[in-house]
């Protein structure tokens, strides 16, 4: 059922993880911070990475494309 439908988050959250494997603790708790928020607020969202942001992302009228076709605007 889900590969008949099409992705509905508009939200991406960057999660850092460069910082997270050289033990940078404070961006994990601002990490969960900011997932326990949009989860309260029940904002459908997705995790990217440096990959997406550097290589594999594209702008699509005003959002950030990933190679799913999934476009991001905020």
């Amino acid at each position: 059922m889900l590969s008949i439908g099409r992705p509905a988050a508009q939200v991406a959250l960057y999660y850092p993880t460069n910082s997270v494997w050289m033990g940078d603790d404070d961006s994990i708790a601002v990490m969960e911070r900011l997932t326990e928020q949009l989860l309260e607020h029940q904002i459908d969202f997705d995790y990217l990475d440096e990959q997406v942001l550097t290589t594999v992302g594209t702008l699509d009228g005003g959002g950030l494309k990933n190679l799913s076709g999934q476009v991001y605007r905020i």
